[in-house]
């Protein structure tokens, strides 16, 4: 069958380059420009995840929207969460990545075994609070108020946010849905946990720090309407921003929810990249890759790659009556890809993945990583 591309000129922005076409133009040439790699030594690289969604069985369906009833898996094969989130971890560990972040929705509903079942396939990975970080979203929060979720990941104290460091990195894990309620309703702090953030943030306020909890500060440019159960509360959302701009160290925030590539900057904290990422389970499937440079940071998105892997990425790209390519990839490749030029000098240097996983046995060196299909890295 013949490969039909998506259009690109249906919204403002487009996926595949620099150019504004929008809506009405025909839309082409398509540039965009790669530059050099971050200043300075290779420190370390993470891979930023989130919504495994572990225990779906429909991707895209939308309660009480006809039209957008979701895309199954072809009957006999895999189901599709678990076939990507374990595509997204042997790609994260083959492409050099020393850590993983998964930031939220690990599962579909808070079931115990859903849960277990991606404790199973993260351990692919490495250990569990020493070469991946885990944080619960709202769809983990379970009939048992998130009680299976601490039971397969939860701190010790058993609490749902925590600060770890590794090699002078500072990663800040966030319980975006401390709190009651259904879901679907903005996500929250409860109030030792807020609390608890500002002092850390204040005890150390210069060093290189990466925060990650599922929803985001603020959505922006969205294809679809946004409601506030797509982002944190504003009160909250806004206090965290101002303890950004009072810790100068703290230089990327990365949430999921959105189930898209989106990069913000906002002027109330402006050296923090505030980045969404696509949804690990369906299109476009994969996860950011962050390499630390002494001298700055890259990000770039990766597709899982094996071949069912793309065949479940292809039949996932109709969710929302075909929409769901302007929404999840991103609406430049910038959203995707970015370079920025920071002093992170303080940060350790990492010479290797410390548990090699079942796919990447004898694994010793980082490879360099390739652009996504759809570009590479444009200027920040």
């Amino acid at each position: 069958m013949a490969a039909t591309p998506t259009a690109l000129h249906l919204v403002r922005g487009n996926a595949a380059g620099t150019s504004r076409h929008g809506i009405g133009t025909p839309g082409g040439p398509y540039s965009f420009t790669t530059p050099q790699p971050p200043p300075g030594r290779h420190l370390l690289s993470v891979a930023l995840c989130n919504d495994l969604h572990i225990g779906e069985t429909v991707a895209g369906l939308v309660a009480g929207v006809p039209f957008l009833g979701g895309v199954a898996q072809q009957p006999g094969l895999t189901a599709y969460p678990e076939l990507m989130s374990r595509a997204v971890v042997d790609e994260a560990r083959g492409r050099g990545a020393q850590l993983l972040l998964a930031a939220g929705d690990i599962s579909a509903g808070g079931r115990p075994r859903d849960l277990a079942a991606a404790r199973a396939i993260l351990d692919g990975f490495g250990t569990h609070r020493r070469d991946y970080f885990v944080v619960r979203g709202n769809h983990d929060r379970g009939a048992e108020a998130g009680a299976g979720f601490h039971r397969a990941f939860g701190a010790p104290d058993g609490t749902g946010f925590f600060e770890h460091d590794v090699g002078g990195l500072r990663i800040i894990g966030l319980d975006t849905y401390d709190k009651q309620g259904n879901g679907g309703d903005a996500g929250g702090l409860g109030p030792e946990q807020l609390s608890w953030f500002g002092r850390r943030l204040r005890a150390d306020r210069d060093r290189p720090t990466v925060v990650f909890g599922h929803h985001p500060l603020t959505v922006r440019d969205a294809v679809f309407p946004v409601g506030p159960g797509q982002r944190l509360g504003r009160s909250q959302a806004r206090a965290i921003l101002r303890a950004y701009a009072a810790a100068p160290g703290v230089f990327l925030h990365h949430a999921g929810h959105t189930h898209r590539n989106k990069r913000s900057q906002v002027p109330h904290a402006p050296q923090v990249t505030l980045q969404e990422v696509g949804a690990a389970k369906e299109y476009p499937g994969g996860f950011v890759l962050l390499r630390i440079h002494s001298g700055g940071y890259a990000l770039n998105f990766f597709r899982a790659r094996p071949p069912e892997a793309l065949e479940w990425n292809e039949r996932s790209r109709r969710q929302a009556a075909g929409l769901w390519p302007y929404h999840a990839l991103g609406r430049t490749v910038a959203d995707r890809n970015s370079v920025t030029v920071r002093d992170l000098s303080g940060i350790g240097r990492l010479t290797q993945p410390s548990a090699p996983s079942r796919s990447s046995q004898g694994m010793t060196a980082a490879p360099t990583p390739r652009p996504d299909v759809a570009g590479g890295t444009p200027p920040p």
